[in-house]
């Protein structure tokens, strides 16, 4: 399993940090190789990703899914992304269950400075 986590320091109220994740359409182009978004409605979109195996682009479907609103401080995003077409589809071909889990997990925290 694959973790990477970030955390940030934001000099805004901890509400409007979350209204901007809480957006599925700014939370989708979250994702810094993200090449399409499809929202489908305010916790489902669906996402169109370009990644780069040395010179070789392999774009991958995501589909992402809001699961858990604790506003104003947790935001959980869910999916699962499958191999697209090109050279991404020589995995479907190997393997016809190859798919990758994300998970996207948005945890607020106001600090006294």
């Amino acid at each position: 399993m694959i973790r990477i986590e970030n955390s940030f320091l934001v000099a805004k109220p901890m509400a409007e940090v979350f209204d901007v994740f809480n957006q599925i359409d700014k939370l989708a182009w979250a994702f810094p190789t993200v090449v399409r978004v499809d929202v489908i409605d305010e916790s489902h979109v669906n996402l169109g990703v370009m990644l780069k195996m040395g010179l070789l682009p392999l774009d991958n479907n995501l589909s992402l899914e809001v699961t858990e609103r604790s506003e104003p401080r947790r935001l959980v995003a869910k999916g699962v992304a499958t191999p697209g077409r090109g050279l991404a589809s020589a995995a479907r071909i190997a393997d016809k269950e190859v798919s990758t889990l994300i998970t996207m997990v948005l945890d607020l925290e106001e600090l006294d400075v």
